[in-house]
């Protein structure tokens, strides 16, 4: 366990970390990278192949963030028969998904050249990533006769979860495998429960793993999928809310849409998704166990009890056997491999509402 809900900080505002606090953490000397921040564009990756229909759209996918609806730029040119500059616009569909639209059909058998460029301005000063000033693909490919074809609604494999994750708000007890244990460190740029702590209230995130045939994609880009990255066999949709899974295919030319059947979770997992009560007791395999009050700090090591499930009326700065080097090396490795299992999500693509 040992983090914080991502999804949930927005739903409470009573954060248990007093605010002096956050402002020295946030003052304070930090290693490189510890907060990292990237305001721009890396790469821009083109979604069709060779060829596209003449009636067809030009999409494209990007990575990182892009800095503003005027940041694209794009030329659509002739190079071989009548050659010359069609005249395009850029639309920004949803996501990371960019479409070209030639505004005049084009020649089918023709060969084309689509120049997209995005200008990163002053993300480049502003991130802690290199960033080039402008992120360019040069594309060619042939014009094949018009004929765009509808979708059909897709197929997804649908496995559902509920992840158990902590919050820190005032009205939960923290609770640690030492009272030297201070109970939050720095993950990316925000503060999150350290490994050797956990808390007894958090939230149940349902958690979707969609899995798609590599057969479903449109080679030629005109056609996308909602909810998932394009190009990719999986994705992950999680809430603090229950959901279902609709697969749902998107045209990008005209904007036709058709939608599968709903696949949603079981009852039994909907039961278990949202805020709720946790047992420090069974996340953690040290002990004994600690909590301290807040203090100025948000951890006071000399005002606190040993905590047994259900409370503790422990007197403050209770003895008792500090965990093991064993206990701890086991925590690490569990929640290790936990975290390392968590990396590394694809960003989906959604959908017009």
């Amino acid at each position: 366990m040992g983090r914080t809900c991502g999804y949930c900080t927005s739903m409470r505002s009573r954060l248990l970390v007093p605010l002096v606090f956050a402002l020295a953490l946030a003052l304070a000397p930090r290693d490189a990278g510890a907060c990292y921040g990237c305001y721009g564009v890396m790469q821009v990756r083109a979604v069709f192949g060779t060829s596209i229909p003449a009636d067809g759209v030009l999409a494209f996918t990007y990575a990182g963030a892009l800095p503003g609806p005027a940041a694209w730029t794009a030329t659509l040119r002739r190079v071989d028969g009548d050659a010359g500059s069609v005249e395009v616009a850029v639309e920004p569909v949803v996501g990371q998904l960019v479409v070209v639209r030639p505004l005049t059909p084009l020649e089918p058998g023709g060969t084309y050249e689509v120049a997209a460029m995005i200008d990163n301005g002053t993300a480049v000063e502003e991130s802690d990533c290199e960033l080039s000033p402008q992120v360019k693909l040069l594309w060619t490919f042939v014009a094949d006769p018009p004929g765009l074809v509808a979708p059909d609604a897709p197929e997804f494999d649908v496995t559902y979860t509920v992840e158990d994750s902590p919050h820190a708000f005032e009205d939960a007890e923290i609770v640690c495998c030492s009272k030297e244990s201070f109970p939050f460190e720095y993950i990316g740029c925000g503060l999150e429960l350290g490994e050797q702590c956990a808390s007894t209230l958090g939230f149940g995130i349902l958690r979707a793993d969609i899995r798609v045939d590599p057969a479903t994609w449109d080679p030629q880009g005109q056609i996308v999928l909602e909810d998932v990255e394009v190009g990719a066999t999986t994705a992950l949709r999680e809430s603090v809310e229950p959901f279902c899974v609709t697969p749902t295919a998107i045209h990008l030319a005209t904007g036709e849409r058709a939608a599968g059947s709903s696949i949603c979770p079981d009852p039994a997992l909907v039961a278990e998704v949202g805020e709720k009560a946790l047992d420090p007791a069974e996340i953690l395999p040290c002990r004994p166990l600690w909590t301290c009050d807040n203090g100025d700090l948000g951890w006071d090591p000399d005002s606190c009890r040993r905590w047994r499930a259900g409370g503790c009326a422990c007197a403050a700065g209770d003895g008792g056997d500090e965990p093991s080097t064993l206990a701890l090396a086991v925590l690490v490795i569990a929640l290790g491999r936990r975290r390392a299992r968590m990396e590394s999500r694809p960003i989906p693509v959604t959908g017009r509402e």
